[in-house]
């Protein structure tokens, strides 16, 4: 989208520019354009103006796809806890769909405080102690150990087909 009409010798002017330092290699070119300075300016600059709109409507674009991305997302949500609601765990299986339950464990930190001592991981940046749990670690230990500190929560994750 053009806002001004812009000479094409500067609209098309291929700018030849070093990967490295960014710097423009062919300024001697657009130089020699068959244009006076003013004109010369004056498109550029329009040019630029013209370049800020298509950001600007790029940008507005952007914040729209992920505005319906996250609205897609959150239907999807809704509609698969609703499946899993009504299956409860069952199978379903027709000719265009299949829909299937896949179970999953992962590690709930009930008391993080009465882990740390023993499951945790220290990284050492710029004098700043950063701790965390090792869930691998908890989940491992909770497969042959009772803790009040922890649990293994079992998951069934629908699967659609």
């Amino acid at each position: 989208m053009n806002l001004y009409e812009i000479n094409s010798q500067i609209e098309n002017f291929e700018f030849k520019i070093d990967e490295e330092t960014g710097e423009v290699l062919n300024m001697n070119e657009l130089n020699e354009l068959k244009m006076s300075k003013d004109e010369k300016i004056e498109n550029i600059a329009l040019w630029i103006k013209n370049l800020k709109s298509d950001e600007k409507a790029l940008d507005d674009e952007i914040k729209t796809l992920q505005a319906r991305k996250k609205s897609k997302k959150s239907k999807i949500d809704n509609l698969s806890s609703y499946l899993e609601s009504v299956l409860n765990g069952s199978k379903f299986d027709k000719t265009r769909v299949s829909i299937s339950f896949r179970k999953s464990s992962s590690v709930v930190i009930d008391d993080e405080k009465g882990f740390i001592d023993v499951f945790s991981e220290t990284d050492m940046v710029s004098q700043t102690v950063k701790m965390s749990i090792n869930k691998k670690a908890v989940k491992e230990y909770l497969k042959d150990n009772i803790s009040a500190y922890a649990h293994i929560e079992e998951k069934q994750n629908i699967q659609i087909k």
